[in-house]
């Protein structure tokens, strides 16, 4: 993704896919959180496009990516609770 980011940087979706893959690439025991930081200023610059089409896709995968980290959460939460 990062790849693709950087071969077409005024695409907005591939900003935007390339910042969702970096927080499921996410290290949970990465205290720096430079992956997530990444991500954030992706999406900020992303955020910055004038298109309303180019801002709802952004808006609607914000929410997608929330949903999925809850449920990623979700699952590591009982994966560690006592049988």
């Amino acid at each position: 993704m990062a790849r693709l980011a950087e071969r077409y940087p005024d695409d907005t979706e591939a900003a935007i896919f390339y910042a969702l893959a970096l927080n499921e690439a996410v290290d949970l025991n990465d205290k720096t959180y430079a992956k997530q930081f990444k991500a954030a200023a992706i999406l900020q610059i992303a955020e910055s496009i004038a298109s309303q089409k180019d801002r709802a896709m952004l808006l609607r995968m914000a929410e997608i990516w929330h949903r999925m980290a809850e449920e990623k959460e979700q699952a590591k939460q009982e994966t560690e609770r006592p049988p």
